[in-house]
């Protein structure tokens, strides 16, 4: 049951393949993405997390990842938006 060992070029190659394969299983999904996280806090205490979308005639639209579309908050409501914004370079 003799096992020889892989020839160095084979390896060479076989490390090459492997890491190109990490390399796009690994930043593919990221790349050009912008997060943005915007955090509305309401004059009652509640918080939404999500991207703002637009302020139109006193409502602020906001889009979060745990609710359907985007939600509208009437601005007299609104106590304090915190903008926050993270890119990811590829």
């Amino acid at each position: 049951m003799g096992c020889e060992p892989m020839p160095l070029k084979r390896r060479g190659g076989f490390a090459l393949i492997v890491f190109c394969v990490l390399q796009v299983l690994c930043t593919g999904p990221c790349l050009g993405k912008v997060k943005r996280h915007d955090t509305i806090v309401m004059k009652n205490g509640d918080r939404l997390t999500g991207e703002v979308k637009r302020l139109e005639q006193r409502v602020l639209y906001i889009e979060t990842d745990y609710l359907s579309g985007s939600v509208g908050l009437d601005w007299l409501q609104v106590e304090k938006w915190k903008a926050r914004r993270t890119s990811r370079l590829f």
